[in-house]
């Protein structure tokens, strides 16, 4: 009882938090790896995103040629692109943010720097910049997290060792 009354003295009770595991911070160290890979992957593309935004690629049109859906993920599409001077014709190339039938036909634009050809006006910069975001905003709330769990594993060190030397 008097251990209970020592406690209770120093200012603790049951309910004080206590610091997490450290196979809890490889776990959440493992999370944030993945979202600097996530978010550098997004971060590489939103250039070019912009760029589609903007309609600076090469202007042509794509026939959509193959439609796989799979899963939860959604669809993805490749198709036939060829640029309006004739100059330029790409078998099975990659669509972004275009969509459609197998065989429809879309103005788009195509871009080397990533090997896609997007649709005219695209709004996929919004998805890579809400991508980065969303990594960003993991990576802090991991730091803050960290943070606290360090102080808090520094104040109970320290509570641990003015115990030790108090005379009982």
């Amino acid at each position: 009882m008097a251990e209970a009354d020592d406690d209770t003295a120093a200012g603790r009770h049951a309910a004080d938090p206590q610091p997490h595991s450290w196979w809890t911070h490889l776990k959440a160290l493992g999370t944030v790896v993945v979202a600097l890979v996530l978010g550098a992957f997004f971060l590489l593309d939103l250039p070019t995103d912009r760029a589609a935004a903007r309609d600076e690629g090469v202007p042509g049109i794509v026939t959509v040629t193959d439609e796989s859906c799979g899963g939860r993920g959604g669809c993805s599409y490749d198709g036939t692109f060829v640029s309006l001077d004739g100059r330029l014709r790409l078998e099975d190339a990659y669509l972004v943010d275009v969509g459609g039938e197998v065989g429809d036909r879309f103005d788009a634009q195509y871009f080397a720097s990533n090997d896609s050809v997007y649709s005219v006006g695209s709004g996929e910069w919004r998805l890579s910049l809400a991508a980065v975001a969303a990594a960003a905003a993991w990576i802090v709330g991991y730091g803050v997290w960290l943070r606290r769990d360090v102080r808090l594993r520094r104040r109970l060190r320290h509570a641990r060792a003015s115990d030790a030397g108090r005379p009982e």
